[in-house]
């Protein structure tokens, strides 16, 4: 299985979101795994 790390930061959550949303369309390819992570600030 593929994993693909959407790695963001956001203040206010709007990035957040926008991380949330190309997880879902990552995993949306089949074989295809999303590990969503933030980074401190």
């Amino acid at each position: 299985m593929t994993k693909i790390l959407v790695l963001y930061f956001s203040r206010n959550g709007t990035t957040a979101e926008m991380a949330n949303h190309i997880a879902r369309g990552v995993e949306a390819v089949n074989g295809v795994e999303a590990i969503v992570r933030t980074v401190p600030d």
